[in-house]
């Protein structure tokens, strides 16, 4: 008597957890089981989250120098800054002056007057539109 030969169907493996599916080679004989899929513990994944956070922080931030434009220390805890850069043209090469303003956080402390030179620190962002923060005074 012929022996029938076994085979699954789609539906019967969807059914059947993976660690427990068998693929049928060209030969239809049985092969090795598959490797089940598994999931990493949370605690694993916050590790890592952990450890990307410790080499961001170890970064070297870029300190610039500064003019203090409008002092807003004493009510706002902030100062407005102006930040020159001089760039060669692309095409020219000639220097240029290229401005940027920037707000900076600051103590309150600490009293500034405009036209002032100080240094700033980049930072995380600490509101929507500052990112800086005062070091010291030049």
């Amino acid at each position: 008597m012929a022996e029938k030969k076994q085979t699954t169907t789609k539906k019967e493996i969807k059914k059947t957890p993976i660690s427990k599916v068998s693929k049928v080679s060209a030969n239809n004989k049985k092969s090795v089981v598959s490797k089940s899929r598994v999931k990493k513990p949370a605690s694993s994944v916050k590790k890592e989250v952990v450890k990307k956070a410790k080499v961001e922080s170890t970064k070297k931030r870029r300190v610039i120098r500064a003019t203090i434009v409008k002092d807003n220390s004493t009510k706002y805890k902030f100062l407005n800054v102006k930040v020159t850069r001089v760039v060669a043209h692309p095409l020219y090469r000639k220097l240029v002056k290229k401005n940027k303003k920037y707000l900076v956080s600051c103590p309150q402390d600490v009293e500034f007057k405009v036209g002032e030179e100080v240094f700033i620190e980049e930072t995380n962002p600490i509101s929507k539109r500052i990112s800086f923060r005062y070091v010291s005074k030049v």
